[in-house]
């Protein structure tokens, strides 16, 4: 008999399974408790240069220093994020792999795609880092000064305009859908152009080749900032640091248009809580780091902590929500 079932790694639990010969048990807490031992691998699901890569690298360079093991990024882009997602689900569930978990891979996906290879919760959380408002963008030389303007030119002619997103099953999509579905406009008559990423749907907008996009803000801000993109306004509930001249969705007179991401950290089912628990204590303690909030900060990403059990709660919470969407904008395939 093996006492598999001891996943807290307690005294009491290495002790209980030794009477009962659980030394499988014994073998696994030993390796929880010593946890890092070699390094850890961080599976970005998109191509490099985009939010959850940018976040990632930041984290993996703290863990690196806390753990003193490696702590590498991976990209695994394709699907919309799915397939470097689903690549975690499938891993040992021992902390040497890990996914950052985006709201568009573990809610969105699994609520829009009936054959997903996982569900939202296939998955050990680990601890959320941040969230980042969504933001709707066109290129600097647009006609479209404002949210309105651009809004009243797609109900006008929907069929005349491209939206960029990364994926259909993304925040970029959702976040459209959400506002054209708000406004009257029904999101089927935009033609919405998929791409690899959010740095490649960017990059399609700033060179012109669709109209207007609704990216997470660490993915247009430097363009932004440099004058080739802009911002109409934004998700966050106040106007963020890094676009002060930029209005909140509610500000700019259409508060349905609510998505965020977030970036958190995701493994396998199983993981033992003793890891779990490690996670959870790094990510906190990176966030009390002035520094590393300070890197955030410069990325767009806005430091928003969960444990464990509040972001599995927040993410299951995001995907009962996306059910109803997809089903309502008939993004359900």
């Amino acid at each position: 008999m093996t006492m598999r079932w001891f996943t807290k790694c307690t005294g009491l639990a290495v002790l209980l399974g030794l009477f009962a010969g659980g030394w499988t048990s014994v073998s696994e807490c030993a390796a929880a408790a010593a946890y890092p031992t070699k390094p850890i691998q961080i599976v970005v699901a998109f191509a490099p240069g985009g939010s959850s890569d940018q976040a990632s690298r930041l984290l993996a360079t703290y863990l690196s220093k806390k753990w003193g093991q490696p702590v590498s990024v991976v990209n695994k882009p394709g699907g919309g994020g799915v397939v470097g997602t689903a690549a975690v689900a499938q891993s040992a569930p021992d902390g040497y792999t890990v996914n950052n978990g985006m709201v568009n891979t573990l809610a969105f996906a699994p609520a829009a795609q009936s054959n997903n290879p996982y569900r939202w919760d296939s998955f050990t959380y680990l601890a959320r880092l941040g969230v980042t408002p969504s933001v709707l963008t066109v290129n600097a030389n647009s006609p479209y000064k404002t949210a309105k303007d651009l809004v009243e030119a797609i109900k006008k002619d929907p069929s005349k305009f491209k939206a960029g997103v990364s994926g259909l099953a993304g925040t970029g999509a959702f976040g459209i859908a959400q506002l054209l579905y708000s406004t009257g406009v029904e999101p089927s008559k935009v033609d919405m152009v998929s791409f690899n990423g959010g740095v490649l749907v960017v990059t399609n907008l700033a060179g012109g080749h669709v109209d207007f996009v609704a990216q997470q803000l660490p993915e247009v801000l430097e363009l932004v900032k440099a004058g080739k993109l802009r911002a109409l306004m934004h998700t966050n509930t106040e106007r963020v640091q890094e676009l002060p001249d930029v209005p909140t969705s509610k500000e700019a007179g259409f508060p349905a248009y609510s998505v965020m991401a977030a970036s958190g950290y995701v493994g396998p089912l199983n993981m033992p809580e003793a890891i779990v628990s490690k996670w959870e204590t790094a990510i906190a303690d990176a966030l009390k780091d002035k520094e590393f909030v300070a890197s955030l900060d410069k990325m767009g990403l806005i430091p928003a902590y969960q444990n464990a059990k509040a972001y599995r709660a927040w993410t299951e919470e995001q995907f009962k929500n996306s059910q109803i969407l997809a089903v309502k904008l008939g993004l359900k395939k």
